[in-house]
């Protein structure tokens, strides 16, 4: 039996997350350490689930897409040449719709408060079943794709964390455009800087994502455009997150696997230790995979390994 997770390990985060005293749900969560999937400097970014189970994971910092059971064991990686993914989703057909950039960030920015993601030459890729490019989707200079939702198979939205829009691929039209624009997706700080569109996931034809520290959510109308105006769904900000089959939203903040449930109010599920990981529901909805993000490169300090959980939810 695998030892059940209860150390607290401090990272620098990606995201902007609302610091409150937050009640403790009804029912109980174990969180237990699969793997530990990078002893070296990594970013964990995203996780999606193969119809077999098989899980695969971003990691931005070496430019590999690592794959393992659902267990945590049979680790293998997918090396990207010359680029560097975000996130990812597979697709029926066994490839996968990638985030990427060429260049990688400068993460010691995080440490003198100048972390800057543009001019990276963010893009959308589109990998065969052997990781092989077989699409370039590019987008603009002042833009970083940190986020991806599926509408349905082959039509997907991004979150631009910089670039202040969510974009929306169509990968039978052949087309990147923009979707969506607001002041909720642009960051507080300006266009080009970060802080904007991070986590984004599509539910029931509302399209939910985090920027500025908050939950935001827009309707997707008959059309497939936007119908009406943001609206706040709630004020708990952070990374990555997943939706249930409900409507309830499980993501990371304030150390703890967060619910927010569907009137926006937010309880604390599990103490994991960490801010900032990944958040991915397994398929039967009854666990919750998050990755830790351990250290960025070019910081000070020990370098903090990264990790596979799973916070197993006991209603």
């Amino acid at each position: 039996m695998r030892k059940q997770h209860r150390a607290v390990v401090t990272v620098f985060c990606l995201a902007t997350f609302v610091t409150t005293l937050l009640p403790i749900t009804a029912f109980a969560a174990t969180v237990e350490t699969l793997a530990v999937l990078a002893q070296e400097p990594a970013a964990l970014e995203a996780i999606d689930i193969a119809r077999n189970g098989r899980l695969f994971i971003t990691n931005d910092v070496d430019g590999t897409i690592v794959t393992t059971g659902p267990d945590g064991r049979g680790v293998t990686k997918i090396q990207l040449a010359g680029e560097h993914p975000q996130v990812l989703l597979l697709t029926n057909g066994g490839g996968m719709v990638v985030t990427a950039h060429a260049k990688p960030p400068d993460f010691s920015g995080a440490g003198r408060g100048n972390f800057a993601l543009t001019n990276l030459d963010t893009t959308v890729l589109l990998l065969d079943k052997t990781g092989k490019v077989t699409r370039n989707f590019p987008g603009p200079a002042d833009s970083f794709f940190n986020g991806i939702a599926r509408v349905r198979e082959g039509v997907y939205l991004i979150a631009d964390s910089t670039g202040g829009s969510l974009w929306r691929l169509d990968l039978k039209a052949g087309k990147l455009e923009k979707w969506f624009t607001d002041a909720s997706v642009e960051s507080a700080a300006g266009k080009g800087k970060f802080g904007g569109s991070n986590g984004i996931k599509v539910h029931a034809d509302w399209v939910y994502y985090t920027s500025r520290g908050a939950m935001w959510k827009v309707k997707i109308g008959r059309d497939g455009k936007p119908d009406g105006a943001a609206m706040k769904h709630s004020a708990q900000g952070g990374d990555d997150f997943d939706v249930a089959a409900d409507g309830s939203i499980y993501i990371a903040g304030n150390k703890n696997l967060l619910k927010i449930a569907t009137d926006g109010s937010v309880s604390v599920v599990a103490e994991v230790g960490v801010d900032c990981p990944t958040v991915r529901l397994t398929r039967d909805g009854g666990a919750v995979l998050m990755t830790t993000r351990g250290s960025f490169p070019g910081l000070p300090g020990p370098v903090v390994p990264s990790r596979l959980l799973r916070v197993t939810l006991l209603h």
